[in-house]
């Protein structure tokens, strides 16, 4: 499918417009978010100019960050002028399970992506005030909360693109940015402005409640939290296995595992999946300033193994391990830490003193 002379210039009219004139896309630029950004009605919401530093690579690549109403989208070109795509990463909304801001100054911020648990991916932010940046964190947090998966359909000029046009450079530094993701901070420098949207400032959409140690959310799902401790090692607790679960660290390193052993109930008459359909998400908070993403763990087969993706069906509960990597000096100091709960829309979150 060919992109149209008319189709270019409105994406290239619709950017000058969010970006108050700041940012005129190329003919290249303007043709790859029509490509990329496939879904029927998907817009385009804010872009900045933007620089990401693959570590792994020790590479610094130039090119737009977008963020549309169902991903964020990093893409650079071959410095030819010509729309060969020299690198691309997504960030798709369904997959995204928190994002949240922390301000290093009052111009200079970082946000922070929670893939479900999995990994974590920051962008640091420049010459950007707090008002900008967390109407920019309410929009995110409000499509995270609404896409699903199955509205992600891949276009036949996507496709096309990326298998004829890209081949295995794609495909090769998609993964080299995930995988870095895990170990390393990769980060973006944005130096752009963008427009404020106050659309989405939206009410709670679930009401959120803490009576003990059980965390509720009406008519949904119940989580019951038991013990929390420091650990250098998780493991299921009828582990059988010869060697060591993903989760092991040394005392040579810097960090370490803080563990809260937790029961979660499905209070609904639906199966829920506990990454896509549960609309809560936890933070370890040390001292009300610094913060650390939770992990999840389900215990399957007897508590001898773990799933990090699990299916809760109607009525039935789950034992479940939230854990967070935190630096060693935690377990011996005596800083106060709190389990936040975030609900999405609630920014102020919930807190329960854990020490």
């Amino acid at each position: 499918m060919t992109v149209q002379t008319w189709e270019i210039e409105n994406i290239r009219n619709t950017v000058k417009y969010i970006t108050n004139d700041s940012i005129i896309l190329t003919d290249g630029e303007a043709d790859a978010c029509l490509t990329y950004l496939n879904i029927k009605g998907e817009e385009i919401k804010a872009v900045c100019r933007a620089e990401y530093y693959d570590e792994e690579e020790g590479r610094t690549y130039k090119g737009l960050l977008v963020f549309s109403d169902y991903r964020i989208m990093f893409l650079s070109y071959v410095p030819t002028g010509k729309t060969t795509i020299d690198f691309l990463q997504f960030y798709e909304y369904y997959a995204i399970s928190n994002v949240s801001s922390m301000f290093d100054t009052s111009t200079h911020s970082k946000l922070t992506f929670n893939y479900n648990g999995h990994f974590k991916e920051s962008v640091l932010f420049s010459k950007i005030n707090s008002s900008i940046t967390n109407t920019l964190v309410s929009m995110m947090n409000h499509y995270a909360s609404i896409r699903k998966a199955k509205e992600y359909k891949k276009s036949d000029r996507a496709f096309q693109r990326i298998m004829f046009s890209v081949g295995s450079l794609l495909a090769t530094l998609f993964i080299i940015g995930v995988i870095s993701a895990i170990f390393v901070p990769d980060e973006y420098e944005v130096t752009d402005v963008f427009e404020e949207f106050d659309e989405y400032q939206a009410p709670i959409a679930y009401e959120v409640q803490v009576e003990n140690n059980n965390i509720i959310v009406e008519e949904l799902l119940e989580y019951t939290i038991g013990d929390s401790y420091f650990t250098n090692i998780i493991e299921p607790p009828n582990y059988k296995k010869d060697y060591p679960t993903i989760f092991h660290k040394t005392s040579e390193d810097n960090t370490i595992y803080y563990v809260i052993e937790t029961k979660a109930s499905n209070l609904s008459n639906d199966t829920l999946n506990m990454i896509f359909d549960t609309p809560i998400r936890f933070t370890l908070v040390e001292d009300d300033f610094y913060e650390f993403f939770a992990g999840y763990a389900y215990l399957i087969n007897d508590s001898s193994e773990f799933v990090f993706d699990y299916d809760l069906s109607a009525q039935k509960e789950v034992d479940m391990y939230i854990y967070f990597e935190v630096p060693r000096k935690l377990k011996d100091n005596d800083n106060k830490i709190d389990l936040k709960i975030d609900d999405y829309y609630n920014y102020e979150g919930i807190f329960i003193n854990l020490r």
